[in-house]
């Protein structure tokens, strides 16, 4: 059992698989960023080994993310492999612009829950914000996701005079 400073039994894991993202969301990623070259990444193999150490220490849920963890090639692999842990609950944290194509598979795994990121209602703020024209994509994804069955979370960073 994994045991904080406090004594208290760690459960929860959030995994980062990358730090590369294709949003620019002004309070988050700057324009001229320089992400991990794949290379210096975990491979997907690595990834899946740590996780079911983690779940053999007692790790019961799961949060996937990144960056946009949808960016990575081995993505599907990676989430294949963690969702053959005997897990309580899997998620992922996602942008939205690559999940409608990925809602399919990952419903043939266990994950349920998915967080997605949606700054704005307001289609020019989301694209003032995050510096892209995808708001209807990933509000798509986001009805999408809900209409079959995912428990969604819809993430907003509250910023004053602009999407409060």
């Amino acid at each position: 059992m994994i045991k904080d400073m406090h004594g208290r039994k760690m459960k929860k894991l959030r995994v980062q698989l990358t730090d590369a993202c294709n949003f620019r969301c002004f309070y988050c990623m700057p324009e001229n960023i320089k992400f991990t070259p794949t290379p210096e990444l975990l491979d997907s193999q690595e990834i899946i080994d740590i996780c079911a150490i983690l779940v053999d220490l007692g790790i019961e849920d799961m949060r996937i993310s990144g960056g946009e963890p949808l960016l990575r090639k081995d993505f599907n692999r990676i989430i294949k492999g963690i969702a053959e842990l005997p897990l309580r609950r899997l998620g992922i944290t996602t942008n939205g612009f690559f999940l409608e194509e990925k809602l399919s598979f990952l419903r043939s795994t266990n994950c349920r829950h998915i967080n997605i990121s949606l700054d704005s209602l307001n289609k020019k703020n989301f694209e003032n914000i995050t510096k892209t024209p995808y708001f209807t994509k990933v509000y798509r994804s986001i009805i999408k996701a809900k209409e079959i069955g995912f428990h969604v979370k819809v993430n907003v960073v509250v910023m004053r005079s602009i999407n409060d």
